[in-house]
């Protein structure tokens, strides 16, 4: 995980200021270096070449050295801004730091053929960058032909904002505090490049970038002139195409029997390996190594299937004496909570964040898992929102607030444990620099309500359509948001649902094989499926959590109509409302009065099944799934 900062301006070298600087240090401490790469040459006094600068910041989890950013070489005339985890080039798992890795192949792959030419240097250098696998954002000046590339990877997974004026273009992992240009996140669908060489004889410089989408499934060394921008996720993601094969009257009924479940296993099992592996020690106090183990890696945990079941798989990787941490947040709602710290306990994700973590402790004793429980007062969150904010831009929404809200304080991993032969609770803040998220899991298994909504409505078909809107969102899911928050508290999230294999391999698995709703009569869904009986949603998973001994997160029902009333008085809360009055201001009354609207909406959908979750309130207007990263 790193801190980018990248500027080219038309009379001066750019710098993040004070403020600017601490965000971007925040997210890498471990080192930070600043490069000046062109100016104007001796005999052009009155600066008409454009100044290009750049800043990295780092947080060292790959390989045993540290690295240093910007790499640079000057023979191939190259600088590389890298934020982001490469697990394989092409089908080549990576070892060591990937930065250098990828820095090392660009060098040799234009040094080596002595590439020279414009075209050529772009498309050698853009067949890398397209072969890199895992999530990043990056920012590579080619000074041999005056190019700036740029791009996030095809799911948005690592954030990165560009700001750009008459006289100058940004390119940054956050935005400043007070700064008031306009910023906007680095599209997810290709790698940009912009023409420096066009500026030359030039005082002002307005970027306009050309789009290099990602490649179209199955197709390799696409010509530069092939390509369209205006090409969706769905074309362009090289995973393929959803599989929407119908079942037929002889389907087998998914059961434990099915090879999915084993397939799925082995999946989840390559994914998690390289995202849990070798993950370096973190530093630590003196005092906090002496009292008790290290953790390399926790969880955001709130007890449902999806990290319950990565924390088994985990289990299963890793060294029995690594502790690993499960993150539990709670939030004080002062409205509706009158008993101080009690009224903690009566979440509903402590609720099922207990109940899980006593089943991984049964089924799993060799290892440590500690469960944190994060507790945060209301006036905690008023004092953190400013902050909190800043941090989400150029997100604005309540919606984002309340998102990045329970995010911001699960990645502080501030709270309290109580370890076995502990007398008593104790203060505790996890060391872990990676953490992991069940984010994903949803939409590819067919976990949330509206899944079976759409089934219930007009069966596979309905079900199938959903599901590929559902796949089409993903690079729209505001990952860069959520990077932005986390990686406040020098950690790094991790998404195992969204490892490129396993998305392929779950996009071309038929959707019989996947969740089980066609084999319920529609009048069944209605009244919830028989006690003893896994619910259709994300069958396949459940089956896996049996298969792996988890059988009561097998079997957990999603909490339906309380779910409704927290996120509502989540949201109230946030917007420092204590009622809603015709007397507020008019557009904060409307936008209040928008939501309530839209959870009045929800609440007839609850009675179709028990599988409802903030995770389930869909937006349709701005493609968000309330509360999907809190409650995974």
């Amino acid at each position: 995980m790193c801190g980018i900062y990248f500027s080219i301006h038309g009379s001066d070298y750019l710098w993040p200021d004070g403020n600017l600087h601490k965000l971007l240090y925040a997210r890498g401490p471990d080192n930070q270096s600043l490069l000046t790469l062109s100016g104007p040459p001796a005999e052009h006094k009155n600066h008409e070449f454009p100044f290009v600068s750049a800043l990295s910041t780092v947080l060292s989890l790959r390989g045993d050295r540290l690295v240093s950013q910007p790499l640079q070489d000057e023979d191939a005339g190259l600088v590389f801004c890298w934020n982001g985890e490469a697990w394989k080039i092409d089908d080549s798992p990576i070892s060591g730091n990937d930065a250098l890795v990828i820095f090392q192949l660009l060098v040799a792959a234009l040094t080596q053929n002595a590439v020279s030419s414009v075209e050529s240097r772009q498309v050698v250098t853009t067949q890398v960058l397209f072969s890199v696998v895992g999530p990043f954002s990056f920012v590579l000046y080619d000074k041999v032909i005056n190019r700036v590339y740029y791009g996030r990877d095809h799911l948005g997974r690592r954030s990165l904002l560009q700001s750009g004026s008459s006289n100058g273009f940004v390119l940054c992992s956050l935005t400043a505090p007070g700064d008031d240009q306009a910023w906007s996140e680095v599209e997810a669908d290709g790698i940009y490049i912009v023409d420096l060489s066009k500026h030359e004889l030039q005082v002002d410089i307005e970027a306009k970038p050309v789009l290099i989408p990602w490649p179209k499934p199955n197709t390799n060394n696409i010509p530069l002139d092939q390509h369209k921008n205006d090409i969706t996720l769905k074309q362009t993601m090289s995973q393929g195409r959803l599989n929407k094969s119908l079942p037929s009257s002889n389907t087998p009924t998914l059961s434990s029997r099915s090879s999915s479940v084993q397939d799925v296993k082995a999946k989840l099992q390559r994914s998690l390996h390289p995202r849990v592996s070798d993950i370096p020690l973190p530093p630590l106090d003196r005092s906090e190594a002496i009292l008790m183990p290290t953790s390399k890696i926790a969880l955001l945990f709130s007890g449902g299937l999806d990290c319950t079941l990565l924390a088994r798989i985990s289990h299963d990787l890793l060294p029995y004496n690594e502790c690993i941490d499960l993150l539990n947040v709670a939030f004080e709602n002062p409205r509706i909570h009158r008993d101080g710290s009690a009224s903690f306990e009566t979440c509903p994700d402590r609720i099922t964040g207990r109940q899980s973590s006593d089943e991984l402790r049964r089924v799993c004793p060799e290892r440590t898992w500690r469960f944190v429980e994060i507790n945060i007062p209301y006036s905690e969150t008023l004092e953190h929102r400013p902050t909190i904010i800043q941090l989400m831009k150029p997100h604005n929404t309540e919606m984002d607030l309340s998102i990045a809200t329970a995010l911001y304080f699960a990645a502080r991993g501030v709270g309290r444990i109580q370890d076995a032969g502990m007398a008593s609770k104790m203060a505790y803040r996890t060391p872990a620099r990676v953490l992991l998220s069940g984010l994903g899991a949803d939409e590819l298994f067919a976990g949330y309500q509206r899944h079976a909504t759409a089934f219930a409505r007009a069966g596979v078909t309905a079900l199938l359509d959903e599901l590929e809107l559902d796949i089409d969102r993903i690079g729209k899911r505001n990952l860069g948001r959520d990077d932005r928050v986390i990686s406040h508290w020098s950690r790094e999230v991790r998404y195992p649902y969204l490892d490129e294999a396993l998305l392929s391999w779950t996009l071309s698995t038929p959707v019989w094989e996947k969740c089980g709703f066609w084999k319920l009569d529609r009048a069944e869904l209605s009244r919830g499926a028989e006690e003893n009986d896994l619910e259709p949603g994300k069958k396949l998973l459940r089956l896996l959590a049996c298969d792996l001994g988890m059988h009561q997160v097998a079997r957990e029902k999603k909490r339906a109509v309380s779910f409704v009333v927290e996120a509502h008085n989540l949201l109230t809360m946030l917007i420092g409302l204590d009622t809603i009055r015709r007397t507020d201001s008019q557009d904060e009354y409307q936008k209040i009065q928008g939501y309530r609207r839209a959870l009045t909406i929800m609440q007839p959908l609850v009675t179709l099944s028990h599988d409802f979750r903030p995770s389930d309130l869909h937006w349709h207007d701005d493609e968000e799934e309330m509360g999907s990263a809190i409650s995974k």
